[in-house]
């Protein structure tokens, strides 16, 4: 009897079907590993955004104030000078 026999026609069929089975499971598994990694990327990503942005607003604050004391220390050092000016020209 060259001819298979329905039943192991049937367990050929079953073995492959669980073989494909097995293949999704696995690259189920794999797509659920790379999108847990690419989630804990992202998590570090935004708090890296968060960070930065609160080193940024401190940077542009520092900035602030250092633009309203050169501001000062214009105004005073303008001041002297014409202050010294008078004092020469009455000299």
């Amino acid at each position: 009897m060259s001819e298979k026999s329905n039943m192991q026609l049937a367990t050929e069929r079953l073995e492959a079907a669980l073989q494909g089975f097995e293949a999704s499971v696995s690259n189920a598994k794999d797509a659920e590993k790379k999108r847990d990694a690419l989630d804990k990327e992202r998590q570090v990503l935004l708090e890296d955004r968060s960070r930065l942005a609160d080193e940024l607003d401190a940077t542009k604050a520092r900035v602030n104030k250092l633009d309203k004391a050169r501001s000062v220390s214009a105004r005073r050092v303008g001041a002297a000078m014409n202050s010294i000016r008078v004092a020469l020209g009455n000299a």
